[in-house]
């Protein structure tokens, strides 16, 4: 997903914040999340990583992004931790306008279409 994000970073307009919510906050201290963010990000004024308690992660993903959230394949060296598969559009006043599977071949078309379409509807 981050790679995935990487490549948004580099075709958004610098006014379209990205977002990226840990899974694992026991491990994903700010440290970890600061040392993540210098391997991904390209600039760090439009990409925010962010962590926090787990049961305030898990309330986010389920009843404020309605997400369901997938356990990881257990040979994977995070086995157990919890996952969502989506990227999520959301507008600026924090209304949910699209979600995005990884799996998608077209993402980064896509959500930078509905960027511009968003933009349009704003101004």
């Amino acid at each position: 997903m981050s790679d995935r994000m990487k490549s948004l970073q580099q075709i958004i307009p610098n006014n379209v914040r990205l977002v990226s919510i840990s899974v694992d906050p026991e491990y994903d201290n700010p440290s970890v999340m600061s040392e993540y963010a210098s391997k991904y990000s390209n600039n760090s004024e439009n990409w925010f990583f962010l962590t926090g308690e787990l049961s305030a992660i898990h309330n986010l993903a389920r009843n404020v992004f309605k997400i369901a959230l997938q356990k990881e394949d257990s040979s994977a060296p995070d086995a157990g931790v919890i996952h969502s598969t989506y990227f999520i559009l959301v507008d600026q006043n924090g209304k949910i306008r699209n979600y995005y599977s990884i799996e998608d071949q077209l993402l980064e078309q896509k959500i930078t279409n509905d960027i511009k379409l968003l933009s349009k509807s704003i101004n």
